[in-house]
């Protein structure tokens, strides 16, 4: 007898559980013997009472009457995989899925690579439910696969054309259209096999990535670009929301040496096996439709930017979102939360019904509606929630708001209307110049910042961007609020003026020094009597800039009196001596002067950047302040000391008694109390009072190998 062991996927209807019975008739089928059937209790959400809303999963122990080796088990597993196609042919309704997730179930063999493998063609669509896939457009007539399994990489060859090049240094130019995927963007592997065709469906987190690849060939030389492109041959926001790519190979026999390769280098995701009906379609068009609340008309934009599915499980998309409508008109803070929670379950590709989804959790979150549970985020003091959105080259993909430290701008406008937006690639990487064809730009940044983007009824249009966000690539948006406050009237409130001799550039930083994360504390009016500018101090000769060298630059000094008042406004009373602020046009730092007379502040020509005189500009904002920091020696500053004139033997006793004191944290109870109440950030365990309530830090195991941890740590071992 062989032991085989696997598992049945299966997505019931609503209030109906699935028959087992039936399920081990259909592993009968395949001649196989049952020896246990149950199901799988999976584990319940992060919400204590949350109704229990994945799919229905049966794990199989079963017995093959051949009695052959562990070794030639795979034989039997691979023999099952076609036998379970053949059977889940005849099955109309929605088809069981067979899940393989055990090492034995695939071939233990390292190869490097699969190359240029004969595909029939490669599809973009979804797979609304087990068994059903909708095609939407296909690319790539007998094209060639490459499963480059060390590098995690499949390259899929759809074009390659060759030309003649009149010239010296090359003789001919090949042109090759590719795409790419990752292993590790790819969440679940779906396989149908018939005698003439095996078609791999690959779920994916992220679109394929398009390339343009040209080489040119001569005598003497060779030149190789490759570019990132906009995906050829089909529209891009079809790739954007079509998360399964189907490939249908030409039958090989070493298909399950593919397989078994492409699981083990994917982080041994379990792969799937069903007969796949593929039918090909139009992209579906979302109807207009209003929930009478932004909140969940973002969380609704934001889940069909992210995939044709949920339109396709639908029956009759009009009596959905009609439903939705009314779920909003019910509870609207109940409809958000249900399609926050919608987003994140479709990102992580479970299998499921999702409007059967909706409805549970619907009424759940209104079951709970007075329970504590319930209540919003708690946003911090001096923290607002705003919304963020990512624009890759073929889809605007929208998120939960996140917490944010206020700014200038957020205090003074409403953080309701703000949107972060992010430019970066399919795959979330940055983009840059060299490697990106100028389409590419056009589409995910121009067009966006130009034109805005439209959610619902607030068209979001550019405002500005801070340094930090120049970084990442992204800028700041903002929708007319319900005072009609739009983003122009928000530049024109900075008091900045694009018009005047300051270019644009510096024109948009100087704006962007308004969006610097600040803590507020205290209004001084701009006036002599508490703010007072003076020269810098200069001197010298600087031979590089042919000026004076600026020994003051950026910083200001402020006074005892203003300094501890600012001081009390903070939520941790801290000493400090030095601040990093921003106070109207100013920006730069402010350090501590005693003997500083006739006005508050003093700030220095090189902090001011530019001019304004509001009553929204004049409080002072800390960015940072000074505070203490551990200082260790290391190498630079031992031979600094010693230059100085401090002896060897010191640094010697500094490191034997450091020595002492690692060793005896292991074996004396107070000595490693105090090392860990020092060494480590856990507020959550007060170490003094576990060893005085009896436990023993230096035997209890964990605590053990904390300390150990430790010790390894601080000898570099």
């Amino acid at each position: 007898m062989t032991h085989l062991h696997f598992r049945i996927i299966v997505i019931p209807e609503v209030n109906v559980e699935p028959e087992i019975n039936v399920l081990g008739r259909y592993v009968e089928q395949c001649g196989l013997v049952v020896q246990t059937i149950k199901r799988v209790q999976l584990g319940k959400t992060e919400q204590p009472h949350c109704p229990e809303i994945l799919e229905y999963i049966v794990d199989i122990r079963a017995e093959s009457q051949t009695v052959i080796s562990n070794k030639n088990k795979i034989h039997v597993y691979k023999d099952m995989v076609t036998e379970w196609c053949r059977v889940t042919r005849s099955i109309f309704r929605e088809r069981p899925l067979l899940q393989f997730s055990d090492n034995e179930c695939f071939i233990r063999k390292r190869k490097s690579c699969h190359s240029k493998l004969k595909l029939q063609n490669v599809s973009f669509g979804v797979q609304p439910r087990l068994g059903e896939y909708i095609s939407y457009a296909t690319i790539g007539e007998n094209s060639t696969a490459t499963f480059y399994h060390d590098l995690k990489e499949l390259e899929i060859v759809t074009e390659s054309l060759i030309d003649g090049l009149a010239g010296l240094d090359f003789l001919t130019v090949e042109t090759i259209y590719s795409l790419k995927i990752l292993y590790t963007h790819i969440r679940n592997i779906i396989v149908s096999i018939d005698g003439e065709f095996f078609e791999v469906y690959l779920d994916l987190l992220h679109p394929p990535l398009f390339f343009k690849e040209t080489q040119k060939h001569g005598i003497t030389r060779h030149n190789r670009v490759e570019h990132r492109v906009l995906p050829f041959g089909v529209d891009r926001l079809v790739i954007g929301k079509s998360n399964v790519v189907r490939l249908k190979f030409y039958y090989v026999d070493a298909f399950y040496e593919i397989l078994s390769c492409l699981r083990f280098r994917s982080d041994k995701i379990p792969i799937h096996f069903i007969k796949m009906d593929v039918r090909s379609s139009l992209p579906p068009t979302v109807p207009p439709s209003n929930f009478y609340h932004f909140g969940c008309t973002y969380m609704w934009t934001a889940i069909v930017n992210r995939t044709f599915l949920i339109l396709e499980q639908a029956a009759d998309i009009g009596n959905s979102l009609n439903k939705l409508v009314s779920y909003s008109l019910q509870s609207k803070n109940c409809l958000e939360k249900v399609l926050t929670t919608l987003l994140f379950l479709i990102d992580t590709g479970r299998f499921m019904n999702y409007w059967n989804v909706i409805d549970k959790l619907f009424a759940h979150h209104v079951s709970i509606q007075k329970d504590c549970s319930f209540e919003d985020i708690s946003v911090p003091e001096k923290c607002r929630l705003i919304r963020r959105a990512i624009v890759t080259p073929t889809r605007i993909m929208l998120f939960p708001p996140d917490l944010m430290c206020e700014n200038r701008i957020l205090r003074n406008f409403d953080s309701e209307f703000f949107l972060r937006v992010t430019f970066k690639d399919d795959d979330f990487t940055p983009m840059n110049f060299r490697m990106y064809d100028e389409s590419v730009f056009e589409t995910v940044v121009t067009r966006p910042v130009n034109s805005g983007i439209l959610i619902g009824e607030r068209h979001y249009q550019l405002l500005a961007w801070s340094s930090s966000q120049l970084r990442e690539h992204g800028v700041s948006m903002y929708a007319k609020d319900s005072k009609g406050i739009t983003a122009h009237a928000i530049r024109r409130w900075t008091e900045i003026d694009p018009r005047t001799t300051m270019n644009i550039p510096k024109c948009l930083a100087r704006i962007g020094q308004c969006f610097s994360q600040t803590e507020d504390t205290l209004h001084i009016p701009l006036n002599n009597a508490y703010v007072r500018f003076e020269r810098d101090i200069e001197g010298g000769f600087d031979p590089s800039s042919g000026k004076p060298y600026v020994f003051s630059d950026g910083i200001g000094r402020i006074s005892a009196k203003l300094l501890e008042k600012v001081r009390k406004t903070f939520r941790h009373k801290t000493e400090c001596c030095a601040l990093q602020i921003r106070y109207s046009g100013c920006k730069g730092m402010l350090v501590l002067d005693p003997t500083l007379r006739g006005a508050d502040i003093v700030f220095r020509e090189s902090m001011r950047k530019f001019d304004c005189r509001g009553q929204g500009h004049t409080k002072l904002e800390i960015v940072k302040k000074s505070g203490p920091i551990p200082l260790r020696l290391n190498r630079p500053l031992v031979a600094i000391l010693h230059d100085l004139g401090v002896e060897p033997r010191v640094f010697l006793r500094l490191q034997e008694v450091m020595l002492q004191n690692l060793i005896d944290m292991l074996l004396d109870e107070e000595k490693a109390a105090n090392y860990l109440n020092f060494r480590t950030p856990f507020s959550i365990f007060k170490f003094k009072e576990l060893t005085a309530s009896g436990i023993c830090l230096t035997q209890e195991p964990f605590f053990r190998t904390l300390l150990l941890s430790l010790h390894r740590y601080y000898i570099g071992l």
